[in-house]
């Protein structure tokens, strides 16, 4: 599939255009902070971009720095980041990364990319790259019964742990 990379990403880029932007993009792109983007990636995960929109503006509204989260209790998190899927595990987990930005990385997120994204993807996608990614997971290539008829990059795909397709 790396071979075929600059097809795959003119393709995507192209058919993504008509849907619109995660709302870990929004948040990335409305506040530049990555604090902001890593909680709202979490609070993501297994979670419709509406409902983790509107948790996580009632979390940071109350604490929108590592220290400050950290400080709030375990059942206040959960209240505020409800209804999004697993919250309380997140909450949790939440907790538990801002304790960790404090005591490892001095209260900042680290800006670093893991060697295996950097060995696949070319440095030119890095940046588009998780973008188109969570765009096309999102509206086509769904997690159970995927649009594969619709699929722009359907002939590149290995179709992994693909069972049923539409």
């Amino acid at each position: 599939m790396t071979k075929n990379i600059d097809k795959i990403i003119k393709l995507l880029k192209k058919d993504c255009g008509k849907y619109t932007n995660p709302i870990v993009t929004e948040v990335s792109d409305l506040t530049k902070d990555p604090f902001k983007v890593l909680i709202s990636c979490v609070l993501s995960l297994r979670t419709k971009d509406q409902t983790t929109a509107k948790a996580a503006k009632r979390l940071f509204e109350k604490a929108d720095t590592p220290q400050k989260l950290l400080k709030l209790y375990l059942k206040e998190i959960e209240k505020l980041i409800y209804p999004v899927g697993f919250y309380k595990t997140k909450a949790r987990n939440l907790k538990e990364i801002c304790k960790d930005l404090i005591e490892i990385y001095n209260g900042e997120v680290p800006n670093d990319f893991e060697d295996k994204l950097m060995k696949v993807i070319p440095k030119k996608y890095w940046h588009d790259y998780n973008d188109l990614l969570v765009k096309f997971g999102q509206n086509v290539c769904l997690s159970v019964s995927p649009l594969c008829s619709k699929c722009v990059v359907n002939k590149y795909c290995p179709k992994i742990g693909v069972k049923r397709s539409r």
